[in-house]
């Protein structure tokens, strides 16, 4: 009886660890109304409204 039981509690973790990775966080819409913020991951300092390249190193603009 005590396997059964430990099986059972163990299955019953199990899934509810894996159900609860499944409900990550969604991604956020583009039609919200707020406007990307790009940054050099180098430069922080260096933000801009649009992609592009940073003007101090040359890098690619990341999203924000």
């Amino acid at each position: 009886m005590f396997k059964i039981t430990s099986l059972l509690c163990a299955l019953v973790l199990l899934l509810a660890g894996w159900t609860g990775c499944s409900k990550a966080n969604p991604p956020a819409s583009g039609g919200s109304g707020e406007s990307a913020t790009y940054s050099c991951p180098m430069h922080p300092d260096v933000t801009r409204s649009s992609p592009g390249q940073c003007p101090k190193c040359g890098m690619d603009l990341e999203r924000r």
